[in-house]
């Protein structure tokens, strides 16, 4: 359906499963969860202020176009696991502005103590800019263009958060054999800008070690691999929460180190959270994210 904007609002299963396979990884490292202790942390519950004027509030599963960029809340682990009631024993919202989208963005969740034993993550909940996931092109797609050939893949973004620290701040993209086929996908490349101890011990656990790597801003990170997926992190581990961060860069380093060939094709990409283990709420502020790309 159509808002009063005449921006695209549509409820749908497009995209349920984002975010998943990277955080099913999770599972043996996370432990196994206490199902039955769902006490919600403190947070943005009985805090919540009145809404911008204009402002959308995107329940679970509802997409939201406009333009290139969109919008999703995905909060698939409790499909894996039938004890989980989304919007009960876990719940999600994103409020989105539409005269400033995707700037001003809220991403708001809350999950139980009990850690997601079968999901690794909660869920994934972004903003998103072309073609990120799904069976679909949305209907503000981006023309898919081999890594080889992008002339400029580069995002300017400002976030901040309230309460717990528990989640990913998950930038992500994947590459596919195919343009536009986001059923063949060759790698999933993350950005982890915000990355908990426990994501962060996963990591350096889990996978081959493809160097360290100081960006064009003199940020250091590390380059994880284990195999589809690279994992992208601050060496400090210390929030990156505002900048800009040039993705065609890192993908010819991951051209010249021979983790990918170049032919890959690039449709769009995410950003947003994850939560992972430990009770809490999270309210994610969106404050600028913009991504330039030709």
């Amino acid at each position: 359906m159509m808002d009063r904007a005449g921006n695209a609002r549509k409820r749908s299963l497009l995209r349920p499963l984002a975010g998943m396979v990277t955080a099913l990884l999770l599972v043996p490292f996370v432990g196994p969860a206490e199902a039955d202790d769902r006490r919600p942390g403190p947070g943005w519950e009985g805090n919540e202020k009145a809404l911008p004027a204009g402002a959308i509030v995107l329940p679970d599963k509802e997409n939201y176009f406009q333009g290139p960029y969109m919008a999703f809340a995905s909060p698939w682990s409790a499909m894996f696991d039938p004890r989980l009631r989304a919007g009960v024993d876990f719940r999600d919202k994103i409020i989105v502005q539409p005269a400033t989208f995707p700037d001003g963005t809220t991403i708001r969740t809350r999950w139980p103590v009990a850690r997601p034993e079968k999901s690794g993550v909660w869920g994934y909940h972004f903003v998103a800019y072309g073609h990120y996931d799904g069976k679909d092109p949305p209907p503000g797609a981006i023309p898919p263009k081999k890594v080889r050939d992008i002339a400029e893949l580069k995002q300017s973004f400002r976030f901040s958060y309230r309460y717990s620290p528990n989640f990913n701040l998950l930038n992500e993209f994947y590459l596919t054999r195919l343009p536009g086929d986001l059923s063949d996908k060759l790698f999933e490349i993350g950005f982890f800008l915000h990355v908990p101890p426990v994501t962060l011990d996963f990591i350096r656990a889990v996978g081959v070690n493809e160097g360290d790597y100081t960006d064009s801003q003199g940020r250091r990170w590390g380059i994880s691999r284990h195999e589809k997926f690279i994992r992208i992190y601050p060496l400090d581990a210390r929030d990156v929460s505002e900048g800009t961060l040039d993705v065609r860069e890192f993908l010819h380093v991951l051209v010249e180190r021979k983790v990918i060939t170049g032919e890959e094709w690039f449709n769009g990409i995410a950003f947003g959270t994850e939560p992972v283990a430990g009770a809490g709420q999270t309210e994610l502020e969106i404050h600028q994210w913009k991504v330039g790309y030709r």
